[in-house]
């Protein structure tokens, strides 16, 4: 038996669904979805729309995952990062290392803000 984890999407009025955010609005939070519920109500009223007309064109999705199985991965993991696998070499390079060039790494120093 796994763990179900419960969650929320509205569908869109082209039939299209937004999972967990949208425009911002965290949709898996009851929170999110009341301050959702309210901006669209005001976008109604605000453009002289029918307010249940309007918000008959939206729709909450509820949908229950069962995770069964999960596992650990390395931070480097390709299958996470989409990074080419370590130890594959083009040109006597290997191309997961290439890959990251300079600009990607950690330097010491102020990060950020005004010193």
């Amino acid at each position: 038996m796994g763990v179900e984890h419960v969650q929320y999407g509205l569908k869109l009025p082209n039939g299209t669904v937004a999972w967990d955010t949208y425009k911002n609005f965290d949709l898996n939070a009851a929170g999110g979805r009341t301050a959702l519920f309210v901006a669209l109500t005001k976008t109604a009223v605000g453009l002289d729309f029918d307010r249940v007309a309007f918000l008959g064109n939206y729709a909450w999705i509820k949908r229950t995952i069962v995770v069964s199985q999960a596992e650990a991965l390395t931070l480097d993991d390709p299958s996470a990062v989409g990074l080419p696998q370590t130890g594959d070499i083009k040109d006597g390079e290997d191309v997961a290392e290439a890959s990251l060039g300079d600009d990607a790494a950690v330097h010491e120093g102020h990060v950020g803000g005004v010193s």
